[in-house]
């Protein structure tokens, strides 16, 4: 782990914003490798509602030892937070827990965050009316879906979509996490996206593209 983590994060400076995806056995082992890689960056975690009560009590206080930011969404959306008359160690970032104003509500002194996103409100006037969480001193990260993914169709050397067809057409796809990372360069950031990819011939041609 630690020497795939230093190979994929080398290009990471200071406060480069990393997300890592958890929900595994040796969670803490992997933020470690990651952290020990990358000692300037940023750390967001994202359990994926794979964690147990037990389980956010005792990461925790060794994430923040880490340096992590955010935990993102580290019980099930069915499993209720307690609760709590004090911050935690790291903040609690919801995601799954909450779709629009109705799921909202339970939310309140939970977590500190909440993640907007169009695909989950079902309407633009829904995700604006999600600003009650500003109000009851939550913040709100914008986020977005597989669904708001980029299908890009090209065709070959300069010509026009309607000059090649019929013809062969380049098409590049992007998951939603990965435009959110070029829509931060285009706006002057920097962003480094880091993904696992399955063992199969597909993922072999996505590296040999890159």
């Amino acid at each position: 782990m630690e020497g795939g983590a230093n190979t994929t994060l080398d290009t990471c400076t200071d406060q480069t914003p990393c997300k890592l995806k958890l929900g595994g056995d040796a969670d803490l082992e992997r933020v470690g490798a990651v952290r020990a890689a990358a000692p300037n960056a940023r750390l967001v975690v994202d359990a994926n509602e794979a964690w147990s009560l037990a389980q956010l009590r005792e990461l925790g206080p060794a994430l923040a030892e880490l340096g992590a930011e955010l935990i993102e969404q580290p019980l099930p959306a069915s499993e209720a937070l307690r609760s709590r008359s004090s911050p935690g160690p790291v903040p609690l970032w919801a995601d799954e827990s909450v779709h629009d104003s109705a799921t909202f509500e339970p939310l309140r002194s939970r977590y500190d965050l909440i993640n907007v996103k169009l695909d989950k409100t079902g309407s633009l006037m829904e995700a604006l009316g999600l600003a009650a969480a500003r109000r009851a001193g939550m913040g709100i990260v914008v986020g977005c879906m597989v669904r708001t993914s980029l299908r890009r169709l090209a065709p070959d050397g300069f010509l026009r979509l309607r000059q090649s067809v019929p013809g062969p057409l380049t098409m590049t796809c992007v998951g939603a996490e990965a435009n959110v990372a070029a829509s931060v360069c285009q706006l002057g950031g920097r962003a480094v996206l880091v993904s696992a990819l399955p063992e199969h011939a597909p993922a072999d041609a996505c590296v040999a593209a890159l």
